[in-house]
C-alpha cells in the first residue's frame, strides 16, 4: 500500500491511501499438476492398471486400517486467486477547540478467481471423444471437461486459463455444435463506504457522533426465484432464471457520549450499526456445476447468489475510575445483536425431480452480552500491569453458516427447526493478568563501565477461558475418526456439552543494548511456560481428547 498524508493548515489535513492485495493457492499431484492426459496415464502412472483405474490393493495394518499402495496420482487439480484494489480518503478539520469534523470514504473492488477439476478420468473422456469426432455423436470440449472432470470454474475457462470476460463453447445439440455462453467470468465484487463524523466538545461533556453510509455489489447476477428453476431447450439452464439486481446501500447512525460523574471517574455510552459483505464461499460456486448438482438431485448446501449483507447493532455503556495518576478501574457492559446472518436452510422447490434444496440463507441472528471488567496499574518504579475479566453469554441460531447442515440431512421433511443455542464460540468467563517489569538504563551495579542489568525486561501473561461448546453425536453406526461418516446423528440439543477451563502462562525475558548507533534486543519467549496440558478439542463421541469411542461400540468391536 502506499499512504500519503498532507497537513494543508494547522487545523486541516487529509490522508489518501492506495492498496492493493494478491492471494494465490494451487493443489494438486506434486508431479503432474494440472498435465491431465498424464495424469490418467498408466504408461506415467504404475499405480494404474488402465486409462484413469487405480489398481484396488491395499496393505491391511492393525485396527483394518487401508492404506493405498504407493504411486497413486492425486486425483484432482484446484486453484484459487483473490485480488483487489482499494482507495480511501479521510479529510478532518479542526473548528476552534471544541469541535471536529472528518468525513471521507472508500472503494475497494475485488477480482476472484476459481478453478477445481477431477483429473483421472480426463484421458478416458478425451479417447472416447477421439472415437466419435466427426459424427453425430461428437463429444465437445465442454462436455468432455464437465462429463469427466466435473468441472468448476470461474475467472478461468474449462481449460484453467484466466480469462476476463466470459467464454464462448459449444455443446452437440442433435447432431450439430451450438456456441452458448459458459458464464464462467470472473466475479467483481465492489463495497464503498461514504462517513461523516463529528466530535463536539461541550464544557466536560464529548458527543462523537456520526452516519456512515455502505455501498455491496455481489458482481454476480442474482437467482429470479430458488423455487422454479428451469431449463431451456439445448438442456441448459434457461437465461430467464437470472436477473441483474441493484447493490445493497445500507445507512448506519453512531453516537457516544462520555461525561464526567466526579474528579476521577467518567461515564460512557455508545450505540452504533455496523453491516458487512457475507463470506465470499457463501456466494460464488461455478454456475453450470452448481446447476448441474441441483437438478441431480444432490444433498449439498449450495451457495446462494441472493444473499443480503449482515448488520450488527451494538451497545455499550461502562465506567471509569482514575485511582490518582497511577492506576484505574473500568467496567462495561455490552450487547451485540446480530442480524441476517448466513445459515443452513431447506428451501421445498416445484423443480421436476428436486423436492427441496439445502441452501445458504439469509435469516440467521445471534446475540452477545456481557459485563467486562479491566484494571491497569500504570508503569511505577518499573512495574505495569493489566488484568482483564469478561463475563458473556453468546447465543443465537447457528455460529457459521453451514453450522446445521448435518441436521439438515437427516430431516425426513423439507423443513429444518429453527434452535436458540450457544454458540461454538460461547466462553462464558475469559480473563488475562499481564505483568511487565522492566529497568531503566542505569539500573544495578556498574561492572567495568558497564550497567549489566540495565534495560532488562520480564513480561508474564497469565490467560484463562471457560470452556468452549460442542455437540455431542452417536457412536457407532459406521462413524470413526478413521473410516469417516456420511451423517453424524447428535444426540443431544446443539452446544449442550462444554470443553474443559482453559490456563496457560506465557513469559518474554530480554534485554536492549546498542552497538553502535543501532539498538539490539535480545530476548527469550516462552510459550506455555508451565508446559500446561489443557484440552482444547474433544472427539465429539466421547467428549474425551484421547478416544473416538470407536473401539468401545458395538460396530467397532465386530
Amino acid at each position: 500500500y502506499i499512504n500519503f498524508g498532507h497537513r494543508v493548515t494547522p487545523t486541516f489535513h487529509y490522508n489518501l491511501r492506495l492498496s492493493t492485495f494478491y492471494s494465490g493457492s494451487q493443489d494438486g499431484d506434486p508431479i503432474w499438476w494440472d498435465d491431465i492426459r498424464k495424469l490418467g496415464d498408466p504408461v506415467f502412472n504404475s499405480a494404474l492398471v488402465d486409462t484413469g483405474v487405480v489398481k484396488r490393493f491395499y496393505y491391511y495394518l492393525p485396527l483394518y486400517e487401508k492404506v493405498q499402495c504407493p504411486g497413486v496420482p492425486v486425483a484432482s487439480f484446484n486453484k484459487l486467486d483473490q485480488s483487489y484494489w482499494g482507495v480511501r480518503l479521510d479529510i478532518s478539520k479542526q473548528f476552534g477547540k471544541n469541535f471536529d469534523l472528518s468525513m471521507g470514504g472508500d472503494f475497494n473492488y475485488y477480482t476472484l478467481r476459481h478453478y477445481s477439476i477431477q483429473t483421472l478420468k480426463m484421458l478416458q473422456g478425451f479417447s472416447n471423444a477421439e472415437k466419435v469426432k466427426g459424427t453425430p455423436q461428437e463429444i465437445s470440449d465442454y462436455w468432455i471437461y464437465r462429463r469427466y472432470g466435473s468441472v468448476q470454474n470461474y475467472g478461468y475457462d474449462i481449460y484453467g486459463n484466466k480469462i476476463n470476460k466470459s467464454r464462448t463453447y459449444f455443446s452437440n445439440i442433435d447432431g450439430s455444435l451450438v456456441p452458448f455462453d459458459g458464464h464462467d467470468s470472473p466475479p467483481h465484487p465492489i463495497n464503498a463506504s461514504f462517513y461523516v463524523q463529528e466530535i463536539a466538545k461541550f464544557n466536560s461533556m464529548v458527543v462523537n457522533g456520526g452516519i456512515r453510509f455502505d455501498l455491496f455489489d455481489t458482481g454476480i447476477e442474482q437467482l429470479r426465484d430458488w423455487r422454479e428453476i428451469k431449463r431451456d431447450s439445448t438442456g441448459f439452464v434457461s437465461e430467464e432464471n437470472f436477473v441483474n439486481r441493484s447493490p445493497y446501500t445500507f445507512i448506519s447512525p453512531r453516537l457516544g457520549i462520555s461525561f464526567p460523574l466526579t474528579d476521577h471517574s467518567v461515564f460512557h455510552v455508545q450505540i452504533g450499526k455496523y453491516v458487512h459483505m457475507p463470506k465470499f464461499n457463501d456466494l460464488f460456486e461455478s454456475r453450470q456445476y452448481f446447476l448441474d448438482r441441483l437438478f441431480a438431485g444432490y444433498k449439498d448446501q449450495f451457495p446462494n447468489p441472493n444473499l443480503k449483507p449482515e448488520e450488527l447493532t451494538q451497545y455499550e455503556i461502562g465506567w471509569v475510575y482514575n485511582f490518582g495518576k497511577f492506576s484505574s478501574f473500568s467496567v462495561t457492559a455490552f450487547s451485540r445483536t446480530y442480524s441476517s446472518l448466513t445459515r443452513t436452510g431447506i428451501l421445498e422447490t416445484n423443480i421436476p425431480g428436486v423436492s427441496s434444496v439445502i441452501l445458504t440463507e439469509n435469516g440467521g441472528w445471534s446475540t452477545v452480552k456481557g459485563l467486562s471488567l479491566e484494571l491497569y496499574l500504570y508503569r511505577t518504579n518499573g512495574f505495569a500491569l493489566a488484568a482483564n475479566y469478561t463475563l458473556s453469554r453468546a447465543n443465537g441460531t447457528g455460529s457459521a453458516s453451514d453450522s446445521h447442515f448435518e441436521d439438515a440431512l437427516s430431516q425426513t421433511e423439507n423443513f429444518l427447526p429453527v434452535l436458540v443455542a450457544p454458540l461454538d464460540f460461547d466462553e462464558r468467563h475469559k480473563g488475562m493478568i499481564d505483568l511487565d517489569i522492566c529497568t531503566k538504563p542505569k539500573s544495578g551495579p556498574r561492572i567495568f563501565g558497564k550497567y549489566l542489568f540495565a534495560n532488562l525486561g520480564l513480561n508474564l501473561l497469565f490467560t484463562f477461558h471457560s470452556g468452549a461448546h460442542f455437540t455431542r453425536i452417536k457412536n457407532g453406526d459406521g462413524f470413526s475418526e478413521v473410516f469417516g461418516y456420511y451423517v453424524a446423528q447428535p444426540i443431544e440439543t446443539p452446544n449442550s456439552s462444554t470443553l474443559p477451563w482453559f490456563y496457560q502462562v506465557d513469559t518474554k525475558f530480554g534485554k536492549s543494548f546498542y552497538i553502535g548507533p543501532i539498538n539490539f534486543n535480545l530476548y527469550v519467549w516462552v510459550i506455555n511456560l508451565l508446559n500446561t496440558k489443557s484440552v482444547t478439542a474433544v472427539f465429539r463421541q466421547t467428549g474425551r481428547p484421547d478416544t473416538d469411542g470407536w473401539l468401545e461400540a458395538d460396530t467397532g468391536k465386530s
